[in-house]
Parts: C-alpha cells; sequence; structure tokens
C-alpha cells in the first residue's frame, strides 16, 4: 500500500520506480544520512543528482548507460511539509509514533 500511495503522490509512470525511490532515498537518508547505492541484496540502485533546476517529484534517467534519479530536495521537502501543513492529523494516525502529536505548526 505505502508503494500505491507513493507511485500515485510522486506521479511515477510505473509503480516499481516508488519502490526505488523509498528504497534510494527513505532508507539512505534514514540510516545513513544519504542516499543509498545498493539494496539489501547487494543490486546496484540509480546513482542520485540533485539540482535547483530539477523538480520536487524524482526523475528517472539514463544517462551514459547509468540509471538516475534527479531530485531538487527542497522542493521535495516543500512538497511533503505541505501535505502535513493542510493536514497535520497525518502525523498523529500511525500509533508507532505517538510523539509527534507534540510538534505545532506555526
Amino acid at each position: 500500500m505505502i508503494f500505491t500511495n507513493a507511485w500515485k503522490d510522486l506521479r511515477l509512470n510505473d509503480p516499481s520506480k516508488a519502490k526505488t525511490f523509498w528504497k534510494t532515498f527513505r532508507h539512505g537518508f534514514c540510516h545513513t544520512g544519504m542516499p543509498f547505492e545498493r539494496s539489501q541484496g547487494g543490486k546496484a540502485l540509480p546513482k542520485v543528482r540533485f539540482a535547483s533546476h530539477f523538480l520536487w517529484q524524482p526523475e528517472f534517467r539514463v544517462e551514459a548507460g547509468q540509471e538516475l534519479i534527479c531530485l531538487d530536495p527542497w522542493k521535495f521537502i516543500n512538497h511533503v511539509m505541505d501535505k502535513y501543513r493542510a493536514d497535520p492529523t497525518l502525523l498523529t494516525q500511525h500509533p508507532n509514533a505517538p510523539l509527534l502529536a507534540i510538534h505545532v505548526f506555526g
């Protein structure tokens, strides 16, 4: 379900790309502070390019035989934060994250 929601939200043309994005970014940043380059099985993940001329939406490309995910991280952060600003209850809906309720948007 998470990948179906991510696929729709990120407006990707292939649901499997949501899973690749999740592995590269969510797992990478939450566990190491940077995008992962390999999955747990050792399979290569796309390289990441950050630049202000990219969109908030991840763009999957192949350049010189290398798969890339291109993204403006600040635009992506704003995209996500706009969702929480529009509906702060999203932060408190998961029972495993009870402390998120203490944050108040100003």
